[in-house]
């Protein structure tokens, strides 16, 4: 029985005290999953900040701070999660064509300042104030002022 309890403690310690441990640390862009490092192209004229490295359990997510104060999230495997633009617009390379074709035939006197990829779809932030969620397909779910 005592063995058993002392077991159980070393293996939570072994488990749970890295995770604990490095919770958030600011870390290199080469750090950086390959597919995130390849994303970065999209942004070579601004300078990076910082690149920190968020974990939250067994979860880890990737931020990218340029001086600009704009930023990309990506999740553990290199992907993007969101991209906010703080003095300039998304990258339209990145934003996909249906969305692009929206906002454009929408809302032409408007730019897109931050896209966020999620499971069920996208979210775009418009330089009018709206924020427009579409579905994985593509098609208007919502739209808020």
């Amino acid at each position: 029985m005592k063995t058993t309890k002392l077991f159980i403690i070393a293996l939570v310690s072994f488990l749970v005290l890295p995770a604990c441990a490095e919770r958030d640390r600011i870390i290199t862009v080469n750090e950086l999953p390959i597919k995130a490092q390849a994303f970065l192209k999209h942004f070579t004229e601004k300078k990076t900040s910082f690149v920190k490295i968020e974990r939250e359990g067994m979860r880890k997510e990737f931020d990218v701070v340029f001086t600009d104060g704009s930023s990309i999230e990506f999740n553990s495997n290199g992907e993007w999660t969101d991209v906010t633009c703080r003095q300039s617009t998304v990258p339209a390379e990145i934003v996909p064509a249906q969305i692009q074709n929206f906002v454009l035939k929408n809302h032409p006197s408007s730019t897109i300042l931050q896209i966020e990829q999620f499971r069920y779809g996208y979210e775009v932030h418009l330089s009018n104030g709206l924020e427009v969620k579409f579905n994985k397909n593509f098609e208007v779910k919502e739209i808020e002022s």
